[in-house]
Order: C-alpha cells, then structure tokens, then sequence
C-alpha cells in the first residue's frame, strides 16, 4: 500500500470576481487546480486556469466549408450539366432553389465532421 497522501483544497466564493482573483493568486503560488465548478459561466475563467485555445471551430469551419462547396458543385453538375431540365422556365442552374440544399449539405457534414473530430481526439477506437 502507498503511504502517500494527496490534499485538496476547496474553496467557495460568492463573486465571480472573487473567485477569478483566487484563482489566479493560487495559480501564481504554483499550486496546480485540477477542476473549476460554477452555477454559470464566468468570463476568463479559462484564460486564468491556463487553459489553450481550442482550434475546434476551426475544423467545424472547414468541414462546412467542404459540405458548401460539395452541395454547389453537385446541384451545379446535376442541374446544368448531366441533366438539365427547365423546370417553370427557369435557367438550367439557378442559385435561389439550391440554398436549402446548400445549408442542410453544410450543417450535416459539419456536424458528422465534428463528431469525427471528437472521436479522434477522444482517442475512442470504438463507436
């Protein structure tokens, strides 16, 4: 068995402010803070734990992206070029009906990206 203790401090602060100052004075003393709880966010609570920033958004912008140009260029294909059709005399390729399907195109593969992202990070081999 292991004779080795571990301590833990708690602390219970009514002000945000407060709590962001002892935070940040814990932290300068080197004492490593393993987790923060609050009712509410607190604005820069993640600056004074230290915390990076995540690049997350980044990779949810791109997997949009790629839905984006995915949706134009398929309806843009389908449409004008493999069969166009004129539907009420309309143009062959017309950018108005083609937005749902450009927006649902973009949510989904960000979406199903974002999950894909986590899952790799996460580290999770297994669905």
């Amino acid at each position: 068995m292991s004779s080795t203790s571990e301590k833990f401090l708690v602390g219970i602060f009514d002000d945000e402010d407060i709590l962001l100052h002892g935070v940040e004075g814990v932290r300068g003393k080197g004492v490593k803070i393993h987790e923060v709880y609050s009712p509410f966010p607190v604005h820069g609570l993640d600056e004074a734990l230290g915390y990076k920033r995540t690049r997350l958004p980044i990779a949810a912008f791109l997997f949009g992206l790629t839905g984006t140009i995915l949706a134009v260029t398929m309806q843009f294909w389908m449409l004008g070029f493999d069969w166009p059709m004129i539907i009420g005399g309309k143009n062959f390729v017309s950018l108005p009906p083609f937005i749902p399907v450009i927006f649902e195109l973009t949510v989904l593969l960000s979406a199903l990206g974002m999950v894909a992202t986590f899952l790799i990070v996460s580290d999770m081999k297994a669905l």
